[in-house]
């Protein structure tokens, strides 16, 4: 990640421009997208902002990858689901991680999502979170 904030930063000029074409924006979003070639302009011109030039870049990668060493997680007793895209190259050993501290945990891929999969299969995500609605849901009493 950190290698890709820095080449993005050298590249940030040309983010607008590779941003208009659809050449452009697969090699922008490649790492982020299983179809980068689906995404918009708008998606691809916010790298720059969102990546290249964003506060905290740095702080959020020590503290939020480098030193995330979670605790607690065996107390966890809800149900819980772990939905990672079966073409996330980005955090592809999170899941695995979380998974087997989380002892309600099940896994779900999603297949042909990357890293943003609300991009690459929103209709997967929203029917995994109706799933999860419609099953924490308790049930009605019986009318009388």
């Amino acid at each position: 990640m950190g290698a890709n904030r820095l080449a993005l930063r050298g590249l940030r000029p040309l983010v607008p421009v590779a941003a208009r074409t659809v050449v452009g924006r697969s090699l922008l979003l490649a790492g982020m997208r299983s179809t980068p070639w689906l995404s918009s302009e708008i998606e691809a011109r916010a790298l720059r902002d969102g990546f290249a030039d964003a506060d905290g870049f740095w702080e959020m990668l020590f503290w939020g990858i480098l030193t995330d060493v979670p605790t607690g997680l065996d107390r966890i007793g809800c149900p819980v689901i772990l939905a990672q895209g079966t073409a996330d190259v980005i955090a592809v050993g999170q899941t695995p991680r979380y998974l087997a501290a989380v002892p309600t945990a099940r896994f779900v891929p999603l297949l042909g999502a990357g890293h943003a999969p609300q991009s690459d299969t929103p209709d997967a995500i929203l029917q995994l979170v109706r799933r999860a609605g419609a099953a924490a849901r308790p049930a009605l009493p019986a009318a009388a």
